[in-house]
């Protein structure tokens, strides 16, 4: 029978592909690492900028209404981001 070798652990790492980070993974590294600036709040409206892998994105927050700048569809990580230092939008009860 031949001899076969196992591979040392850090020998079969490098093999493996890199892990992809998910949204909500993404946008809690890019609030520790400072990557978030609010530049103005008016009402329900913030307006904030997103340093995000490589390029800065706008975000803008209306009341429910969310939108970036980056070619992502959904919610993206920036929107996230911004999402994790502002409050979520509350309508008035009553009338």
């Amino acid at each position: 029978m031949p001899e076969t070798s196992v591979p040392e652990l850090g020998e079969w790492e490098y093999d493996m592909p890199p892990s992809r980070e998910n949204a909500a993974t993404k946008a809690r590294r890019y609030l520790t690492e400072g990557r978030v600036t609010i530049r103005s709040v008016e009402g329900m409206r913030v307006w904030a900028v997103v340093r995000g892998d490589g390029a800065l994105w706008t975000v803008t927050v209306d009341g429910l209404d969310r939108r970036c700048t980056c070619p992502a569809t959904g919610y993206c990580a920036h929107i996230l981001a911004v999402g994790l230092v502002t409050a979520p939008y509350q309508p008035e009860e009553g009338g």
